[in-house]
């Protein structure tokens, strides 16, 4: 519930109504610290913006025999995992998963990179204090 004060005239000669919460946040609006609240919102913005753009993205590895093929996005998530059924057959567990590991390696790689590249194009996000 909101308390409202009599009409009160303004420096114009207006007949103004106000609410007490009018006259408390006034002052605060001019303080630092909401300054501070609307550098926070904006960095937040700006972080879901590159978030968003990194989802888009899509960054391929291969192994070095090109039979394993790791496919994520910017926000280093696995989207396709793709092993050459004939190369299942023939290698062994310890060959596969090694290849694995280092194909899923070179992908977060590629991956930071296109977020760094990210950031740039973007502006970075600016320092909070």
């Amino acid at each position: 519930m909101e308390i409202v004060k009599p009409e009160s005239i303004d420096r114009t000669g207006r007949r103004t109504w106000y609410t007490v919460a009018d006259e408390f946040i006034r002052p605060l609006r001019e303080q630092p610290m909401f300054e501070k609240l609307k550098q926070m919102k904006e960095l937040r913005d700006r972080a879901k913006m590159i978030q968003q753009r990194l989802r888009e993205i899509e960054i391929r590895a291969d192994s070095a025999n090109g039979r394993v093929r790791v496919t994520m996005n910017g926000n280093q998530e696995i989207q396709r995992l793709q092993i050459d059924p004939d190369y299942l057959r023939q290698a062994d567990r310890a060959r596969i998963e090694q290849e694995l590991a280092q194909t899923i390696n070179e992908a977060m790689k590629k991956s930071q990179q296109a977020m760094a590249s990210s950031f740039r194009e973007l502006g970075g996000l600016p320092p909070v204090g």
